[in-house]
């Protein structure tokens, strides 16, 4: 692969970000404050699935939400508004096992609850898929659509009550009252196509899905893209999710900002876009 390419496709590899209309969009990270409505955060990181699923383990998932909710909490989130899902909190808490059924209850009842001024921030990290479902009316072909995988989906068996379509996080996200609505998605990883220079779980994925107008959305990965995972990462994480926890501590605005101590949507997009370009085109792609 030439540089020129490289850096083509690698610019393209944080996908979209889509910010609703009225922006620039300030990211919640300060404390709750009279007057200010509340902020909520749902982490949802899958990094096991069931033998025979077609989906190979992943390493830092679960590292990747549980260190996003630290700077969620360190910034003054209240604990009970920061849900996080993985294998190990559900062996706390069964309700917190990332399964379809508990990732929609969630989500359910975080969005069931949102009114003018709140927030809500939904991150997502495993695995993703394409899949054709059938269409709406008997005379129209299957049409293809993106999920999550949660914990219990099977590729073997393609139950799809069993995986999380993207477009049912922007209907439920788009049908609250919330002022800012948020979702991260490090979803872009099959075995299957990596190239052999990827990473393990490096996946070409279609491109991301456009969420609607009031969403906003930030993948890891644009159309036949690949993300990146490294061990060396502040001891693992996906590249990805490194930058956005950096950003959201302050970076972005720092590096990319208007030093306002305030991180923005398009301040945390070019940080992190420019610095996972940056990581991955030096570390995987210089000889």
């Amino acid at each position: 692969m030439t540089g020129d390419r490289l850096c083509k496709r690698l610019i393209l590899a944080l996908g979209l970000l889509l910010v609703a209309s009225g922006g620039p969009w300030e990211i919640p990270g300060s404390a709750q404050e009279p007057g200010q409505g509340k902020k909520y955060a749902l982490l949802v990181g899958v990094d096991k699935y069931e033998k025979g699923s077609l989906l190979p383990g992943l390493p830092f998932p679960r590292r990747d939400v549980e260190e996003l909710a630290k700077v969620f909490l360190q910034a003054g989130y209240e604990k009970d508004n920061v849900v996080i899902m993985t294998k190990e909190r559900g062996l706390e808490d069964f309700d917190l096992m990332p399964t379809a059924d508990h990732i929609r209850n969630q989500f359910q009842l975080l969005v069931g609850q949102l009114k003018p001024g709140d927030s809500i921030i939904v991150a997502l990290a495993g695995h993703g898929v394409l899949m054709l479902v059938p269409a709406d009316k008997p005379e129209e072909k299957p049409r293809a659509k993106s999920f999550f995988c949660p914990m219990d989906a099977n590729l073997a068996r393609k139950q799809l009550p069993r995986f999380i379509g993207f477009d049912e996080l922007y209907k439920g996200l788009a049908d609250s009252t919330a002022t800012v609505k948020l979702l991260l998605v490090d979803a872009c990883r099959s075995e299957f196509l990596a190239q052999p220079e990827g990473r393990p779980g490096g996946i070409e994925m279609p491109a991301p899905p456009p969420p609607p107008a009031s969403v906003a959305a930030l993948f890891s990965c644009s159309e036949k893209e690949v993300s990146w995972e490294d061990s060396e990462l502040d001891g693992g994480h996906g590249v990805f999710f490194h930058y956005v926890i950096q950003g959201l501590t302050g970076k972005a605005d720092e590096e990319r900002g208007n030093h306002n101590h305030k991180v923005e949507l398009d301040e945390l997009y070019s940080y992190v876009k420019d610095n996972v370009l940056a990581f991955v085109a030096h570390k995987h792609f210089t000889a």
